[in-house]
């Protein structure tokens, strides 16, 4: 009877000091947001690709020897060079042409002053009218010709700037296919160049999937490492006769890798009314799931939950939770039953919140 007495005595001192423990434990800093009523419909998760919307294999447009490329891995500037050919020929061609122009012109003045001189003696009959018609018409014909010559010059100037291949976007050097030295024809690609910071994310869908989307749609996106929401920037409604899917392209910020491989979160069914919560509420502790929401005098109250469908940021519970019911989404991983809590942030209702599940 005395050891029972002991143990029970035992037990007191320490749910004594647990509740002490708890009481004296500083409140947690947390961000809420509120369990809302949404209409969520039944998903389907389908496979996609993280690519920049612009990667490109740049060519030469004229042909001659390769003298510098530049490296893979530079990162260049819209309207750097990432590769020069020989200019000679071109150089000694813009001689030529700036010469013809020069000539002509000069002919060119020389005409004009004659026929202004021959009009004058065709006014006191001192010269042939026939000879005032030829020089009209050879200064007519060199006008023509000069200005053919500098439609050459000017083509001559543009052939020069194309040997040296420029960046048509800012991006990074991926690829190059030919070194120093190599003969380069029209139309080779040299390099390849992609943009890492302008991407997107390139899906497979199933046709089904058509009749409840839209561009502008938010869908969760899930990688390896996190799950993010984004929106649908365009869809393309043609199916595959094969596959009988069609291509959908997401809306990515830089944070993405070029080539990971993604899960997206596409609606697949009617949208029925169901409480909701975002998908960071939720929590996972011996294999139960989990929401913390804030309580009276501000105190963290741990409710179990069963998740249904989710749609872009938030999922569809069952639970003892209202609507209205602040639940936390950040901050809820050491949070331990009727712990005091301090409110830093809440959540507009309309704000996405991405997920670390």
């Amino acid at each position: 009877m005395k050891q029972l007495l002991t143990i029970t005595a035992l037990g007191l001192c320490l749910a004594s000091a647990l509740t002490f423990a708890q009481q004296q434990r500083p409140p947690a800093a947390v961000e809420v947001a509120e369990a809302q009523i949404r209409d969520i419909a039944p998903t389907v998760w389908v496979p996609g690709t993280v690519i920049s919307r612009q990667d490109s294999n740049i060519a030469a447009e004229i042909s001659g020897n390769l003298l510098w490329v530049a490296e893979v891995g530079d990162q260049v500037t819209q309207g750097q060079t990432l590769a020069r050919l020989n200019d000679r020929v071109w150089q000694l061609q813009l001689e030529n042409d700036q010469a013809n122009v020069a000539r002509l012109q000069v002919s060119l003045d020389f005409l004009e002053r004659q026929v202004v001189r021959s009009e004058r003696l065709a006014q006191t009959n001192s010269t042939s009218k026939s000879e005032s018609e030829r020089l009209t018409m050879e200064r007519d014909t060199t006008r023509q010709q000069l200005q053919a010559a500098k439609v050459a010059l000017a083509r001559t100037q543009y052939d020069l700037e194309r040997t040296h291949i420029k960046a048509p976007f800012d991006g990074i050097l991926v690829a190059r296919n030919h070194q120093p030295g190599e003969h380069i024809g029209v139309g080779e690609t040299l390099v390849r160049l992609t943009n890492i910071e302008n991407l997107e994310i390139r899906a497979q869908a199933p046709l089904g999937t058509l009749r409840y989307l839209s561009p502008g749609a938010e869908v969760a996106i899930k990688s390896q490492q996190a799950t993010r929401t984004s929106q649908v920037r365009s869809l393309v409604p043609v199916g595959d006769e094969r596959s009988r899917m069609l291509e959908l392209r997401i809306a990515a910020d830089a944070n993405w890798i070029i080539g990971e491989a993604v899960r997206v979160e596409l609606p697949n069914g009617e949208r029925q009314a169901s409480l909701t919560v975002p998908r960071d509420a939720l929590v996972l502790r011996e294999h139960q799931i989990y929401v913390f929401k804030v309580g009276t005098d501000d105190k963290a109250e741990r409710i179990a939950v069963q998740t249904g469908d989710g749609y872009g940021s938030r999922i569809a519970i069952t639970g003892n939770l209202s609507a209205g019911d602040l639940v936390i989404v950040r901050g809820a991983e050491r949070l331990q039953e009727g712990q005091t809590v301090n409110i830093i942030k809440q959540h507009a209702a309309t704000e996405g919140l991405a997920s670390n599940s």
